[in-house]
């Protein structure tokens, strides 16, 4: 089933689940009128939240059809990445471990 994944930075102070929740948002801005957006939110809206270093975060980067996130009380910082629903995902995703709140 298709997921989306939410990448957040494990160096921020504060603002993680305000990352998570803002970006599903901001990406549903950017992605809703895309197939494979709507075909998640309707047979799957799985979500896939992990916690990354800042090398890690850079590296995300270079993968496509993604959203950045940034916190204005945080001085603008970017803190998460969320990437477009699909079913399948580079093996890399899948080494992350799960944020912990």
């Amino acid at each position: 089933k298709s997921k989306l994944y939410i990448f957040i930075k494990k160096s921020i102070p504060s603002h993680k689940i305000l990352g998570a929740a803002h970006g599903v948002l901001i990406a549903h801005l950017k992605f809703q009128d895309r197939p494979e957006y709507q075909a998640w939110l309707k047979e799957s809206f799985r979500k896939v939240v992990c916690s990354v270093t800042n090398d890690e975060f850079v590296l995300l980067k270079n993968y496509p059809d993604h959203i950045i996130v940034t916190e204005s009380g945080l001085g603008n910082q970017e803190i998460a990445l969320v990437f477009c629903p699909r079913d399948k995902w580079p093996k890399i995703f899948r080494k992350f471990p799960l944020l912990d709140v």
